[in-house]
């Protein structure tokens, strides 16, 4: 494996003592062509610590991913107002002045086509939409994303490709 990385990601490697963290950063370069930037980047907002103990464990049994072990919990958001605690349509803002940043927080292959298309969660209708993509994309999931887990939204959600996570402003 080391003769794909260059010099400078085994530079940002070298720290790091835990074996799977280590291969899961060194995976992640080879699969997703991470800059020396992008690693470093990863590695500071400790992705690998935010993926759960059973994406963790999947990893190391070398087993195939869901979509939903890609999302790490919580979701790093970087916050250019200077307060820890913001209103929802703060966090739409920065979300939305920085998508590239936040979709790779949410992992690859995730696509952003507009915001609030319309989903029904229990009775009340919110915004997303499934016909929004082609016939040769992967199905459609929703992201719910709150300040702390909120398993009321989920026992209500209709659909079992919604999924939840918080945030974390850095």
């Amino acid at each position: 494996m080391a003769q794909h990385l260059s010099w400078s990601h085994i530079q940002e490697l070298l720290p790091i003592k835990d074996s799977h963290k280590l291969l899961y950063y060194a995976n992640q370069v080879q699969r997703y062509n991470w800059s020396k930037y992008k690693l470093r980047e990863k590695i500071k907002s400790n992705e690998y610590e935010r993926l759960d103990e059973t994406t963790k464990n999947k990893l190391i049994a070398n087993e195939k991913l869901s979509i939903s072990d890609e999302i790490k919990h919580p979701i790093v958001i970087k916050n250019k107002y200077d307060m820890q605690d913001i209103s929802e349509r703060m966090l739409k803002r920065l979300i939305l002045d920085d998508m590239d940043n936040f979709l790779s927080e949410l992992g690859v292959g995730f696509t952003y086509v507009g915001n609030e298309y319309k989903i029904k969660i229990g009775n009340v209708y919110n915004y997303i939409d499934k016909e929004i993509k082609t016939i040769y994309q992967d199905k459609t999931i929703g992201i719910i994303i709150t300040k702390k887990d909120n398993q009321f939204i989920m026992e209500y959600c209709s659909d079992s490709k919604i999924y939840q996570t918080t945030y974390q402003l850095i």
